[in-house]
């Protein structure tokens, strides 16, 4: 069988050869070449080489630019080994051809569009997340945070996707707060306003808060997902404020909660604020307005306003 993956993104073209080795049952006779360091000979002499065990072989060929613009030239007589080799495949070999992007114009590219399986994978991160989440329901509105906490990095939303599944199993549907409690944002330049409002907002920086908080509404976000960062906040300076009178190290409470030591000074900073009953009630009242929001009893920007007045 012949393959043909166009893309230009590693991870899904890896993803995809997983999923064609685990179809032809190819565990170990798996033969990778890079034109850019190997050549075209070498490929062309393993594929006329039996396996020793007769079993499956899968060839991966990088980087072949006789397939695509790519001026390169390759000997004529290459070219036309492989042409037959194409037409008269080994039923034993799993040939796979990558590439960016294929010139339709070129005979060789014409032959493989008529014998080989040609996968054109998409880049399209909701796409992809619709197809990695097949199966489970997605709240209104969880999709696009997703995509937004993951910043079209397309090897963290699998990730990330994998993670939501499990945790959602058993209800086979996806909630935005389920997104805010278990992906971690892709910090990036343009949230640097976001994470100064929920700085402002936990040291009671009330009008401070509500400045950025016009601007971030501008910028289109969400105040539901503003609402569950926060609680996530609150939590995590509850759990540092909590592990800290119990006198335990800034190590053994950054390996309890598995996270940076800097989170953990900030939090300890923003903990001087509360007291730990002060904290236990926001997080009550950030779930108590959350259930008021799905509800339909609160807009979700109202109720994120008078929080912030009440602080």
């Amino acid at each position: 069988m012949i393959y043909v993956i166009e893309s230009s993104e590693f991870f899904l073209v890896q993803q995809k050869i997983e999923e064609i080795k685990k179809k032809y049952q190819i565990e170990e006779d798996i033969h990778q070449y890079d034109l850019e360091e190997h050549t075209l000979d070498q490929v062309l002499e393993d594929l006329d080489t039996y396996s020793f065990f007769g079993t499956k072989k899968c060839i991966v060929v990088l980087n072949p630019s006789f397939l695509t613009t790519d001026a390169t030239k390759v000997v004529e007589k290459n070219l036309l080994h492989l042409e037959k080799y194409i037409q008269n495949p080994n039923s034993d070999y799993v040939l796979i051809f990558v590439v960016s992007k294929l010139d339709e114009r070129k005979k060789l590219v014409k032959m493989l569009l008529k014998q080989a399986k040609v996968l054109k994978l998409t880049n399209d991160s909701a796409t992809l997340a619709k197809q990695w989440l097949g199966g489970y329901q997605l709240e209104f509105g969880a999709l696009a945070l997703l995509l937004e906490y993951c910043k079209e990095d397309n090897n963290k939303l699998y990730q990330e996707c994998e993670k939501l599944k499990q945790f959602c199993f058993q209800k086979k549907k996806i909630e935005k707060q389920d997104i805010v409690d278990l992906v971690d944002p892709i910090h990036g330049e343009d949230d640097q306003e976001l994470f100064a409002f929920i700085n402002s907002l936990v040291q009671k920086k009330k009008k401070e808060s509500l400045e950025i908080y016009q601007n971030l509404q501008i910028q289109g976000i969400d105040a539901i997902a503003l609402l569950g960062m926060l609680a996530n906040q609150y939590r995590f300076i509850y759990q540092v404020k909590v592990f800290s009178s119990w006198n335990m190290s800034k190590e053994e409470i950054r390996k309890e909660l598995n996270c940076h030591p800097y989170r953990i000074d900030k939090a300890k900073e923003s903990g001087y604020y509360y007291s730990q009953d002060d904290l236990l009630q926001t997080i009550e009242k950030l779930a108590f307005l959350d259930y008021q929001i799905k509800s339909g009893v609160l807009n979700a920007d109202d109720a994120l306003k008078n929080f912030i007045l009440q602080i």
